[in-house]
């Protein structure tokens, strides 16, 4: 089925760190003097014929005006055309959830209405779609995640930011809710094949959910060219609570990997437990942020309020405070 395109992203820490740093963020929006959470702007680039054979150097064009007071409000747009200038597909709707950490956001939406003229057998209206928004010093990336493409779009959760745009407005105000942030530019030219991409190191915090002391230890790879579901490696995540008997462990091996930027998602099963029997053969999704000397992290365990779909995960938003997990790609 010819759409924009399928994309899934490398993830890592705990499911309660989503769910805590959400609430966090939520009272902070209506908070006395605190900013409203919110993305807006327009961005436009060319699709990069690595990633995108098929549709290479096609223009995109995204405008987005969403905002949280908590309440989510707003609206997105999204065009593609052909580089001869004709149009492949446009489609724009409403904002249901707005997520947002430092310079990062996920923008959640559902499309109502659509002009479609390359694929006039595919429904758009009535689809979810995740946008993801890394508002970086040297450019704004976008990642997408199209429900009409056959993906499934789960509230807060998005593909890492692997389009770059090479014109943008798009402001993330956070709300002033703490988490990635990087100063550094990224270098080098566009690639004639997806590089290889690589997750590994040790990482340790403080859990913002729970007071607990956590370790992330990862090693993870995905060979040049290859799929985002080749991935292999493993993972190992222990969380020691206050509460001693609260306390776990659980490691697993990871299946999906995909990088952008500073951005990795990585998501896989757990195979094995101490403390809590009842994970393994959960799935389980990292998100890692590095920007070449401080980490940020977040995971999700799934469930049926937090399903976890293979390369998307949550805003990382748990700051390391040792160690470093190097992302690569």
């Amino acid at each position: 089925m010819s759409v924009l395109r399928s994309r899934f992203a490398v993830a890592l820490v705990a499911a309660a760190v989503s769910a805590g740093t959400a609430a966090t963020a939520a009272a902070a929006a209506v908070a006395p003097g605190v900013p409203v959470v919110s993305v807006t702007g327009q961005g436009s680039g060319n699709l990069p014929g690595d990633l995108f054979p098929q549709w290479a150097g096609d223009p995109i064009d995204f405008t987005i005006n969403a905002q949280a007071t908590p309440d989510p409000s707003g609206t997105f747009q999204v065009t593609h055309r052909r580089s001869d200038g004709s149009l492949y597909t446009e489609f724009s709707g409403t904002v249901v959830s707005v997520t947002a950490a430092g310079q990062m956001a996920v923008v959640n939406g559902v499309i109502t209405a659509a002009d479609d003229p390359a694929n006039p057998g595919l429904t758009l209206v009535g689809a979810k779609v995740a946008m993801t928004f890394d508002e970086r010093p040297d450019g704004t990336r976008v990642g997408f995640v199209w429900g009409f493409a056959g993906q499934p779009v789960a509230e807060g959760q998005g593909a890492v930011p692997f389009f770059p745009l090479s014109s943008s407005s798009v402001v993330v105000n956070s709300g002033g809710q703490p988490g990635p942030t990087s100063d550094r530019t990224l270098t080098g030219g566009q690639p004639s094949q997806v590089p290889a991409r690589q997750l590994s190191g040790t990482v340790t915090g403080v859990d913002p959910a729970t007071g607990g002391y956590y370790m992330l230890t990862t090693d993870a790879g995905v060979a040049a060219g290859a799929a985002t579901t080749t991935a292999q490696g493993t993972f190992t995540y222990s969380l020691y609570q206050p509460d001693i008997a609260k306390s776990t462990s659980y490691s697993g091996t990871i299946g999906c990997l995909d990088i952008g930027g500073d951005d990795a998602v990585a998501t896989g099963q757990i195979t094995a437990s101490s403390g809590n029997a009842t994970l393994v053969g959960k799935r389980v999704a990292w998100s890692v942020y590095d920007n070449g000397t401080d980490n940020w992290v977040s995971g999700l365990i799934d469930s049926a309020a937090t399903p976890v779909h293979a390369c998307q995960g949550p805003i990382p938003v748990a700051v390391g405070t040792g160690g470093h997990i190097a992302v690569t790609g």
